[in-house]
């Protein structure tokens, strides 16, 4: 096989793949989780994937008695909340024995969905169900299939003039052998 029909292959299969990904990019990230915060000064927390417009919501329900708390918060505030569980801001907060959660993603950068005990169940292993879906365009699928498309394209115009160059060097084909026919051709412009 020639080399210009492998390339070709290659740019053609790395721009599919391209499409594919700029396609999942659009995908929504769903979750269900069934989790145990043991008794103590213990959360359990989700990373949402980076979305560009994102935007969070879901259900939660504590499977036998209390409450929990459930937050929606940026990368600042889970430093404050991962070091004293308090945080003095949020995106969207509940605490109940079920509720939901909502809140939009502004930016690309780490958005964390937590659950931590409610206010006088701090003693007690609570089992929590929880469900969250992340919509948005999934930044690094985006980013990925945008560069495989590029580098499809690239690969693709080589190809091309690889093949263009290749034909360009070969002999041309012999002219065909003329054969005699039936047909008599006159001169029709006589010299007078």
């Amino acid at each position: 096989m020639r080399k210009d029909k492998v390339l070709a292959i290659v740019a053609y299969l790395l721009m599919i793949g391209g499409l594919i990904l700029i396609g999942w990019s659009f995908l929504p990230s769903e979750g269900s989780d069934e989790i145990t915060v043991p008794a103590g000064d213990y959360f359990y927390r989700w990373k949402t994937p980076s979305m560009i417009n994102g935007h969070v919501s879901g259900d939660y329900e504590v499977i036998g008695s209390g409450v929990v708390q459930v937050y929606v918060l940026n990368s600042a505030q889970y430093d404050e909340f991962a070091w004293d569980m308090f945080p003095t801001s949020s995106l969207d907060d509940d605490m109940g024995a079920s509720g939901s959660f909502s809140a939009d993603l502004a930016d690309t950068s780490g958005y964390y969905i937590t659950v931590s005990h409610g206010t006088g169940y701090e003693d007690v292993d609570q089992t929590v169900k929880v469900t969250y879906k992340v919509t948005g365009i999934a930044f690094m699928f985006m980013i990925g299939g945008i560069a495989f498309l590029v580098i499809g394209a690239v690969l693709a115009v080589v190809s091309m003039r690889m093949k263009a160059k290749a034909r360009a060097m070969e002999p041309a084909p012999p002219a065909p052998a003329s054969q005699p026919t039936d047909v008599t051709m006159f001169d029709t412009k006589r010299k007078t």
